[in-house]
């Protein structure tokens, strides 16, 4: 890999992007179980589709969005070469 061909390192301030990621999800799905316990007039259909949607995407989507913040194994050792022949 050339110099102009390394990929990016991603950083920031967060220390386990993941964690905080997955937490958006619980808190999401905490709301939803205490806005419905305190009267939002849903049925229990609409309740276990909004709980399926947040627990069948929410994965997919925070999976997506933590990936672009945090680097991968072969990024590393690509980067870890480039700058240590």
């Amino acid at each position: 890999m050339t110099r102009s061909t390394l990929p990016t390192v991603v950083t920031g301030t967060a220390t386990e992007p993941l964690l905080s990621r997955a937490g958006l999800q619980t808190a999401a799905t905490i709301v939803i179980g205490i806005v419905v316990a305190w009267g939002l007039p849903l049925s229990n259909t609409q309740q276990a589709a909004i709980l399926f949607a947040v627990g069948a995407l929410s994965p997919f989507i925070l999976a997506w969005w933590a990936r672009r913040h945090v680097n991968s194994p072969a990024t590393m050792k690509a980067v870890i070469n480039q700058r240590n022949p």
